[in-house]
């Protein structure tokens, strides 16, 4: 990874509550990385959190989009806009803290060697004791999806990742 471009990615939608925290958990990890945040016009001002952030530091960036147009869409908008900017390493998570960025480290290590590194919400067990039962069966369900009609047999939705 030394010499490449990194960009951390993270999509919101009402989280106010955790953009900065999770900014300032990855900012004190000290790596040589960009960040880009795309809001979907969050109702609770996520976006103006956002926007103190980018006046406080020239390595972050903002997508604000019009309204709530999905994670798909975000990810695809925030993969295009690090191409077009000329980054070379992509590391993307979601900023509800379901991913620890204290992993960001190791992802760029592991990305060394390969060209796609995931983390995965199976690896240990209770490890979404959080969620809600709605959450837990909708994340269940496509990751049946993944592993058997796609033989996919890792967890293919989830948004830890390091291109």
């Amino acid at each position: 990874m030394v010499g490449l471009r990194c960009l951390i990615f993270i999509p919101t939608y009402n989280e106010a509550e955790n953009v900065e925290a999770l900014y300032r958990r990855i900012e004190s990890l000290g790596l040589a990385s960009d960040f880009l945040f795309l809001d979907d016009n969050s109702p609770d001002g996520t976006g103006q959190v956002i926007d103190r952030l980018v006046a406080e530091n020239p390595r972050v960036h903002a997508i604000h989009r019009p309204g709530k147009l999905g994670i798909g869409s975000a990810h695809r908008d925030g993969i295009r806009w690090a191409h077009q900017h000329g980054y070379q390493v992509l590391v993307t998570l979601d900023c509800d803290f379901t991913h620890s960025p204290e992993f960001i480290p190791e992802f760029l290590r592991c990305s060394s060697d390969y060209d796609v590194v995931l983390g995965s919400r199976y690896l240990c067990k209770n490890s979404l004791v959080d969620w809600s039962v709605l959450r837990k069966v909708l994340t269940g369900v496509w990751h049946f999806i993944t592993a058997k009609l796609l033989r996919m047999p890792y967890d293919a939705t989830g948004a830890f990742r390091v291109y």
